[in-house]
Formats: structure tokens, sequence, C-alpha cells
């Protein structure tokens, strides 16, 4: 079975740090873990209450990190990938 994107970075664990401090993985991909391990954790507890909406959670994610909604699916669909 084919991990995501995400699976493997946190597979690397330190590894992951190396290759961003190397240059190698750009820096923007880090954020983009802690954007989207964010949006991971309001939509399982909007799951918990019953009531989880994407686009709202993608807003309130964009609003907290001032990015854009399109920015979080982008977020999003990098990191659910294989």
């Amino acid at each position: 079975m084919a991990m995501t994107r995400y699976e493997i970075i946190n597979k690397m664990a330190d590894d992951f740090t190396k290759l961003i401090t190397l240059g190698i993985i750009p820096i923007h991909i880090a954020y983009w873990k802690v954007y989207y391990e964010e949006y991971v954790k309001e939509l399982e507890d909007s799951l918990k209450k019953g009531r989880a909406e994407k686009s709202i959670i993608a807003d309130v994610i964009a609003d907290k990190y001032g990015i854009t909604r399109r920015t979080v699916y982008n977020i999003i669909a990098f990191m659910e990938g294989k």
C-alpha cells in the first residue's frame, strides 16, 4: 500500500529536518506539515462533535495562519498525495 507524503515525512523524522537544513527540501514543506496537522486535528475534533465541514475547517486554518483557503486546499492535496 502506498504511503501518503505526510506519512513519508513523519517516518523520516530527523532525516526530514536534515534535508531541509541542506536545502534539498524547501522550508515551506515544514510549515505545510504544521498547517496540515492542525487541519487534521480540527477535522477530528469536528467529527467527534458530529459536524465535520471541511470548507469551514479550511477557513479556520487559513485565518489562524494568515494564508488563503486555496493554499490550505493545496496543502491538503499535497500531503494526502502519493
